[in-house]
């Protein structure tokens, strides 16, 4: 396990627990990533038995995050939140900016 390469704060780890729980998953690993859609970047969120050879490793708010090393320096210092409501709400993810330097 490594420092965070991210945040993902606590109202958003609950939120993702949620289906962790109700699939009663031992052995879950959340992937974050950078990928593209309709040819621009945009972040990706799924589930995994184990993090993959050469990922970083982190845990927050008793998830097991795992990020591949070139999204890892497109994450660094990312805030995860989650606004809403369950079933209406989203995920955000606030990169970091000069006036939080």
């Amino acid at each position: 396990m490594t420092d965070a390469i991210l945040t993902v704060t606590e109202r958003a780890a609950n939120r993702i627990k949620a289906p962790i729980a109700a699939q009663q998953l031992e052995e879950c690993v959340l992937r974050i990533s950078m990928q593209e859609r309709d040819g621009r970047p945009a972040h990706g969120i799924t589930f995994e038995t184990a993090p993959q050879p050469g990922d970083v490793v982190f845990q927050q708010h008793d998830l097991t995050v795992a990020i591949d090393q070139p999204s890892a320096a497109l994450l660094q210092g990312v805030v995860l939140d989650y606004e809403g409501e369950p079933g209406a709400g989203r995920f955000t993810a606030r990169h970091p900016g000069p006036e939080d330097v």
